[in-house]
């Protein structure tokens, strides 16, 4: 039984966690970007698996949040594959970008520059309100992708892998959040996501076939064709049912 029971929100990233190439790529990444973008950098944040001391080499990937004084473009980077968010200051306070700076709350690790204050009573607890503000817009992400994915013809085995990872990070996020709603607990750790949604859900199989895709397990393009189409199903399915909760928890707010 992995039964999860506090509704608290840790961040648990550590820059002492990073792994070797990890770092020297982070570090790279910083230099070459500072050196580009100059004093309008203001703070510079890893976030994900490498900062968790989870990173999974062929899995993982960095993800870092760029904030500046003003908005400017996007950085390209050689190397482990690296993403990179450049949100202005203002930006990053906007009631657009409040799941930004939950992430960057609970789950950022500073890299350069200054700590940027967020107000955790701005944000929800685990639940289905947390549920909505991660993951309203993934049906459109998987709807997007699902369209990439058909347009493919006889992609080489690292294409194929790219996408099955992009659709199993989005289905393993949006499956945590039903979980999540039905009992409250939050992690950005894919481990502990994994294990609250078997806890949640131990007779669901689809989120075994994500799970050994994020763990480099290797699909065939009609089948991930199929799980793609599955998982939309089950989008469509429950996501106007939280709706529907979010909408009552409002109303008696």
């Amino acid at each position: 039984m992995y039964l999860f029971v506090s509704l608290d929100i840790k961040n648990e990233t550590y820059v002492s966690r990073l792994q070797p190439e990890v770092k020297d790529q982070v570090v790279n990444t910083m230099s070459d970007m500072l050196r580009d973008m100059g004093d309008r950098v203001k703070s510079v944040y890893l976030v994900g698996s490498a900062a968790r001391g989870e990173f999974i080499p062929g899995t993982s990937d960095l993800n870092m949040y760029v904030i500046t004084d003003t908005y400017t473009h996007i950085f390209d980077e050689n190397g482990l594959p690296v993403t990179l968010y450049v949100l202005s200051e203002e930006d990053l306070f906007s009631d657009k970008h409040k799941k930004d700076r939950f992430i960057l709350w609970s789950d950022g690790a500073l890299m350069h520059g200054k700590k940027q204050e967020f107000d955790p009573k701005e944000f929800p607890k685990p639940g289905t309100m947390l549920t909505m503000l991660l993951n309203r817009g993934a049906i459109e992400k998987m709807e997007a992708l699902q369209k990439e994915i058909k347009a493919l013809e006889k992609p080489d085995g690292i294409t194929l892998r790219l996408y099955s990872l992009r659709v199993a990070r989005i289905m393993m996020d949006y499956v945590f959040g039903v979980a999540m709603s039905n009992k409250p607990f939050y992690s950005a750790s894919r481990k502990r996501k994994i294990a609250h949604i078997k806890e949640a859900f131990p007779t669901d199989r689809q989120i075994l076939a994500v799970e050994q895709i994020y763990y480099g397990g290797r699909v065939k393009l009609e089948d991930l064709k199929m799980l793609v189409e599955a998982g939309l199903n089950g989008m469509r399915r429950t996501f106007p049912k939280m709706e529907v909760v979010e909408s009552e928890i409002l109303a008696n707010e």
